[in-house]
């Protein structure tokens, strides 16, 4: 499905037309590649309502995840980078480029979560705040140097949830020791995403 994607963004992007055909064919690949990975995918890695893959975690499975999700990835974010270079195709950049973040936050969420619950659960709610703590920084820093109002924007909600998530999940499901490491991490870096926001006078 992503092959037949890129057939099709390289027959638009070769034809002087333009065709609208060729653009909607490979959003219609894209979908399909996107459909399958939430349905079929998540299926066959036995996804459960806890937010983690109910089957044993190893380097194998954890790898053919990542060349499931990671096609879908480059395939997104290849498109946000041919389409930012033309400016008459910035709603498409936009689109392309917003996906492919959402769904590396939720992709990274899910290995991390199933990875921490089979290998070290005690750490399981703190180290999600830690990852989305991360993506914080990143997409604030981000939207500072590229300029980009709604990424910043993308990044305070995100921090919101993890101050929320923090003391509303966090503090009753850790150890003390393990609530004190989650609690150190996660405030030098929203400190971190806070000071860079500050520093940029915006």
């Amino acid at each position: 499905w992503c092959t037949m994607s890129v057939y099709f963004l390289w027959q638009y992007l070769s034809d002087d037309q333009r065709s609208p055909a060729f653009l909607i064919a490979m959003c219609v690949f894209l979908f399909g590649a996107f459909l399958k990975i939430c349905t079929v995918d998540l299926y066959a890695w036995r996804f459960c309502g806890n937010y983690y893959y109910n089957m044993p975690y190893t380097g194998l499975y954890a790898g053919m995840r990542f060349l499931d999700f990671g096609a879908v990835l480059a395939l997104l974010f290849g498109l946000w980078w041919t389409f930012l270079a033309r400016p008459s195709r910035a709603v498409p950049a936009s689109i392309f480029g917003y996906g492919g973040l959402f769904l590396l936050l939720g992709y990274s969420t899910l290995e991390l979560n199933s990875f921490l619950h089979w290998c070290l659960p005690k750490f399981q709610a703190g180290g999600i705040s830690v990852l989305w703590a991360l993506f914080v920084v990143a997409f604030i820093t981000g939207g500072i140097a590229r300029n980009v109002t709604p990424l910043r924007f993308i990044g305070l909600v995100l921090f919101m949830i993890v101050v929320a998530k923090v003391f509303l999940v966090d503090l009753g499901q850790l150890l003390v020791i393990y609530r004190v490491i989650a609690f150190i991490v996660v405030g030098v870096l929203l400190l971190l995403g806070s000071f860079v926001y500050i520093r940029s006078g915006t």
